[in-house]
């Protein structure tokens, strides 16, 4: 049956709101040039050598300065006076003022958990600065280099240049993108302004920009407006919807922290003496070896037995590891949210050339190969190319693209990516269904509105998984992926899958003839008896449900059940290998799921291939 996208409508936006003070806007500050350095001769008299290049810690250390220094007086009750910035350029009087102001805001009470950190939002090897609270994932203010200085890019404080709004709250959003949220009121009229984000540079660069006008007196919509090209244009209720069905939300269900987590960076808080134990162990990314090891170690650590998400959340584990760079802590935090956000399947490795340029990236996965994270070399160096957050499925297909499935109970969207020879994550297409079904298109950097019959046709052609078959079977079927466990099972699988109790599910469904507009359900469950060192019995009980159009009654359907059963013999010497007239296949056993291969087969109930089995998935009657 055709993968049909659906979108189940539920609204579920989280606006909020956060009254601040006002300051001047930052100078815009040109990006740096390129220069060239010239190369000594033996012709040339040595030149002086040139003062070493500041670090970005060094470029940030005078705002780090200044604001740890209010922070202190803030905490000890101190009154603090406004900075006299006489001579200074208008880039400098605006961080100093940004700074001073976010700080005054600060109650005594609170300002030990004001900090800031470091990270590189958008890939160029400048890591941006960071000032924000430990809690609440609210960005105070950020900071970039340019021209070697230290930059002003956006603050959560007024921009007195902008006639739309008075207030701005910015927060950290998925994709390495922001969100802010503006307001202004006027009397009894109020602007709403969101606006989605990222870092290019030296400046920002908008991916939407929209609100809407709203008179609380007479209780009605005034306007609806999108930024187009620096103007402001009047758009209809139903643009305005689309829009902030798309964008607005912090998606992942509802607002999920440890998205925004994993987007924040590490937080350095100046006046917290954090207590760190210079012996605890190293998070060692700088190798596929080094990263499996640490994954390992993170698995296995006993302090991580009562892993709490919520303490994940707020920064409990943070120290537990050290991390000598900032990448190295996100990585860090990402497989603490892979390992214990939910899954319980033992996260497990391989090594694969994804697009055949001679060098493996590094792919983890699941015991039922749903892809985790990916890493591949640049330079010699391991970087991720992607990890999974939760409602995300990843599975490869024979190009060795990555497909990354996403879907919760607002909305669906499915992507395509490939590993470029240049060891980028490239998007080949994403499609994304927005609550109120309509579909969206992102292929060779332009988003454009599709129709229901277009989608389809894109769907089918890069999600080209058969019928029958899940992805991660398919997964398994045409890639040389293979799963290697990071950690050996606390239990043996096979006394574990043949208790009494356990039963193993897999479903399958495709399409009847065209003309005779059926389809069909197969579910199969499987449970095992009479375990020996020798052998073990398995029980196929076989439940086809066939669905077919109601004659009498338009646009609905009918159905008839088909229950059969079978009984082979696994033998344990062959690698638990079963043959029971026409089919043969094998078992492979594992903590949360078993693979029955089928290797031969002309019934039509176990088609040849490999079938994946779910755990704890109830008998049927």
């Amino acid at each position: 049956m055709k993968k049909i996208l659906v979108i189940l409508v539920c609204l579920c936006l989280l606006l909020s709101a956060v009254a601040c003070q006002k300051t001047p806007p930052a100078q815009e500050t040109t990006k740096p040039q390129e220069t060239t350095q010239p190369q000594n001769t033996p012709e040339e008299p040595s030149k002086t050598p040139e003062e070493p290049q500041k670090t970005y810690q060094e470029l940030y250390a005078e705002i780090i300065s200044q604001y740890t220094a209010l922070l202190t007086a803030k905490q000890k009750g101190e009154t603090l006076v406004a900075p006299n910035t006489e001579g200074m350029d208008e880039n400098q009087t605006a961080i100093t003022q940004t700074v001073f102001q976010i700080v005054d805001d600060v109650s005594a009470k609170s300002a030990a958990k004001y900090g800031y950190g470091y990270k590189d939002y958008d890939g160029n090897g400048i890591p941006e600065l960071v000032l924000f609270p430990e809690f609440g994932r609210v960005v105070k203010a950020l900071f970039t280099v340019s021209d070697g200085k230290a930059v002003l890019l956006a603050s959560n404080l007024t921009d007195p240049d902008n006639v739309y709004f008075s207030e701005n709250n910015i927060f950290f959003s998925k994709n390495g993108l922001f969100l802010m949220m503006q307001g202004e009121e006027e009397g009894s009229v109020a602007t709403a302004t969101y606006s989605y984000f990222r870092v290019a540079g030296d400046t920002l660069a908008y991916e939407t920009v929209y609100g809407e006008v709203y008179d609380y007196e007479k209780k009605e919509i005034l306007e609806n407006f999108q930024m187009v090209n620096g103007e402001r244009v009047s758009i209809d209720r139903e643009e305005f919807m689309e829009l902030n069905l798309e964008y607005t939300q912090i998606r992942d269900g509802f607002t999920n922290m440890g998205i925004l987590k994993l987007q924040a960076p590490r937080i350095y808080l100046p006046l917290v003496d954090q207590g760190i134990d210079e012996t605890r162990p190293v998070a060692d990314f700088s190798s596929y070896a080094a990263i499996i090891e640490t994954v390992k170690a993170i698995s296995e650590n006993e302090i991580f037995d009562a892993f709490h998400y919520q303490e994940w959340e707020n920064g409990e584990y943070d120290h537990l590891y050290a991390c000598p760079t900032e990448t190295d802590f996100d990585y860090y935090n990402r497989f603490l949210y892979i390992i214990y956000r939910g899954i319980y399947s033992p996260l497990g490795y391989d090594e694969i050339d994804l697009n055949g340029d001679g060098k493996d990236e590094l792919v983890f996965l699941t015991e039922d190969y749903t892809i985790e994270a990916v890493f591949t070399q640049k330079n010699g160096t391991p970087v991720m190319l992607k990890s999974l957050l939760q409602n995300e499925e990843g599975w490869l297909d024979e190009n060795g693209y990555i497909h990354i499935d996403r879907g919760d109970i607002n909305e669906l969207e499915y992507s395509v990516y490939k590993v470029t020879e240049s060891g980028d994550f490239e998007l080949v297409y994403d499609i994304f269904v927005a609550e109120d079904g309509n579909r969206y298109l992102t292929k060779d950097g332009k988003k454009e509105k599709i129709t229901f019959e277009e989608s389809l046709e894109i769907y089918d052609e890069y999600c080209c998984y058969p019928e029958r078959v899940d992805p991660n079977e398919y997964t398994r079927t045409v890639s040389d992926l293979t799963y290697t466990p990071v950690t050996e099972p606390y239990y043996d699988p096979v006394q574990s899958a043949a208790q009494d109790g356990i039963s193993w599910h897999s479903s399958a469904n495709w399409d009847g003839p065209a003309e005779t507009k059926t389809w069909f359900i197969a579910e199969t469950y499987v449970t095992f008896e009479n375990l020996t060192e020798d052998s073990v019995d398995v029980n196929f009980e076989y439940l086809l449900t066939r669905y077919y159009p109601d004659p009498d009654r338009e646009n609905y359907s009918l159905f008839e059940e088909t229950r059969s059963s079978l009984k082979v013999t696994a033998h344990r010497a062959n690698g638990f290998y079963f043959e029971e007239g026409s089919i043969s296949g094998r078992i492979e056993f594992h903590s949360e799921c078993i693979w029955i291969i089928i290797e031969a087969s002309s019934d039509e109930r176990f088609p040849e291939g490999y079938h994946c089995y779910k755990k704890d998935i109830i008998l049927a009657d």
